[in-house]
């Protein structure tokens, strides 16, 4: 049996990972049951239906895609948004979704704050798919175009940020 005093996994790891094994109340998945990510997976958003490169990133609560060149308009006395995507791949799409809130974030170190609209939007990883929240983001300057929150990997993956593109797509 090996000693947990020469382990090499920290005590919070230990304590999940029994609480994991042992089930009961405090978990309705075993592991097994869930999806296991790398830190970069290659995901399908509907609309439209096209492969992105994901950041699968733990600390962020809500996903996030590269939304740009955003217009408001009223749609049957709702508010909704046109805007285009890109995946860094295909020529840029341009998709209107219904506002389903907005929120403002501050961005870096500086003062001022941005308005993001949330909308939805489906996401397909492997075998998952679900329709959940992504902020509009304008992340042409970054090296994922999509980033994937807490909101889609709670209750449905666990994350290997040793590894990357575990799932097939």
């Amino acid at each position: 049996m090996m000693s947990l005093q020469n382990s090499s996994l920290s005590p919070r790891t230990l304590i999940i990972l029994v609480l994991l094994l042992a089930g009961g109340p405090f978990f309705s998945l075993s592991p097994s049951d869930l999806l296991v990510l790398g830190g970069v997976e290659s995901v399908v958003i509907s609309p439209p239906g096209i492969l992105f490169d994901a950041r699968i990133d733990t600390g962020a609560e809500l996903s996030s895609i590269n939304g740009f060149s955003v217009q408001e308009f009223i749609k049957e006395d709702d508010l909704w948004v046109r805007f285009q995507i890109s995946n860094n791949k295909d020529p840029q799409i341009q998709l209107e979704r219904p506002v389903k809130r907005f929120v403002m974030v501050r961005q870096g170190s500086f003062d001022a704050q941005v308005k993001r609209y949330i909308v939805e939007l489906e996401i397909s990883l492997g075998d998952l798919s679900v329709l959940k929240e992504f902020s509009l983001a304008d992340r042409r300057h970054m090296s994922y175009p999509v980033l994937i929150g807490r909101n889609v990997l709670s209750g449905n993956a666990l994350v290997d940020v040793s590894a990357e593109y575990l799932l097939n797509p």
